[in-house]
């Protein structure tokens, strides 16, 4: 049973915006909310009942690597479902970070690399480019959670929507 059920979207919205995370919508900042361990973040974002919400993983993967040192933990308080949510959108960040790390550095972000936790456990291909990988990913995805959606364009997004709204708000400031 999933144990992240009590965070709204605002407190989460709220806590993307304070990191750095501007992905799903303006935040309510007259809403004060405590700030969310990396743990309770990740967990409470993979087991939302809503998909951008869930979606909302990638961009906070891909700006805040550390975060990888709570995804165990935070998998561990999860159903099966949402545990398999967390494990696809960390391996697609993964795979996203190295196809787009010329893009990420320009932004200033961390260079920490997020480590490969489940490739292995996911069935991926031990050797192809991330894209490859990523297709096959998204296959799998599709196989594993019984919704044949386009994962890989799903991922993209996730990742070209957060990237281009970064770019825009450096252009901003420049």
């Amino acid at each position: 049973m999933d144990v992240m059920t009590a965070t709204t979207i605002d407190q989460l919205s709220n806590e993307l915006h304070r990191l750095g995370i501007h992905f799903l919508r303006f935040p309510d900042q007259s809403l004060e909310t405590r700030p969310l361990s990396p743990v309770e973040l990740l967990a409470s974002l993979a087991s939302h009942s809503e998909a951008r919400m869930r979606l909302a993983l990638i961009p906070l993967l891909l700006w805040h690597p550390e975060y990888a040192d709570a995804v165990h933990l935070a998998s561990r308080r999860l159903a099966s479902s949402s545990r398999l949510v967390l494990q696809c959108y960390y391996t697609a960040a993964v795979l996203l970070q190295q196809m787009y790390s010329a893009r990420l550095q320009t932004l200033g972000a961390s260079l920490q690399p997020l480590p490969d936790l489940y490739s292995v456990q996911l069935g991926l291909p031990i050797s192809g480019s991330p894209e490859q990988c990523l297709a096959v990913l998204a296959n799998h995805q599709s196989q594993f959670s019984g919704q044949p959606f386009n994962w890989f364009g799903t991922y993209q997004h996730a990742a070209e929507s957060f990237l281009a709204y970064r770019e825009r708000e450096l252009a901003w400031i420049t």
